[in-house]
């Protein structure tokens, strides 16, 4: 009973009012991307499906909290492989990816909410919008022409959940997991002949982080 009435005391301590600081990694999956492509200028475009390898997430955030919710600005970068391109160009014979990669820059609000428990372990679920950044490079291999290349950046709305628990190590330490989603609005590339098309971006990423409260 004495731990847990000295464990509320330190996150009532902690918790009243604090600005808090917290870098993150962790490893990202970026699911499927659908896309429109046209090989040639006024050919029309071809639907494929990108598939990429699980790769990295890094960033931080700046916060500040008050009993148990908190208010952040988070930034966050996520890379991610070409694993294979999937094209319907001939029926019954798809045609790999060549090499490339997907990344994305990632700024949002976020806002967190606390679910009390009565122990150092605080579960919490938090979301909010922001701006993402996605610059794309993909190689095509196909079967009457190669090397279509799509080699662009676009600029779009996006939205951020993540759900988790920290651990409070002392009063002003804790430690953080979290799995977290981050998905764009409909993202618009350009690809190598001139013809814009949308496309999409689903992340989902299971992170470690630590947090400095000051």
């Amino acid at each position: 009973m004495k731990k847990v009435l000295f464990f509320c005391f330190l996150m009532h301590a902690s918790y009243a009012a604090d600005w808090y600081v917290t870098p993150h990694g962790g490893i990202g999956f970026l699911r499927t991307m659908t896309e429109h492509i046209a090989p040639f200028k006024d050919t029309g475009a071809l639907k494929y499906k990108a598939k990429f390898y699980p790769g990295v997430t890094l960033g931080g955030s700046i916060g500040y909290r008050k009993d148990f919710w908190d208010i952040s600005l988070l930034y966050s970068y996520g890379y991610n492989s070409l694993r294979i391109a999937k094209s319907p160009l001939v029926k019954g014979e798809p045609k790999n990816a060549l090499e490339g990669y997907t990344q994305s820059h990632t700024l949002i609000l976020q806002g967190l909410f606390f679910i009390p428990t009565g122990s150092p372990f605080l579960p919490y679920i938090a979301g909010g919008p922001g701006y993402l950044r996605i610059i794309t490079k993909q190689d095509l291999g196909f079967t009457f022409f190669d090397k279509i290349i799509l080699n662009d950046s676009a600029n779009a709305f996006g939205y951020r959940v993540k759900s988790g628990f920290q651990y409070q190590v002392t009063e002003t330490f804790l430690t953080d997991f979290y799995y977290a989603f981050l998905g764009a609005v409909r993202p618009k590339f350009n690809d190598k002949a001139g013809n814009s098309f949308h496309s999409t971006y689903y992340l989902h990423s299971f992170n470690f982080s630590f947090v400095y409260l000051f």
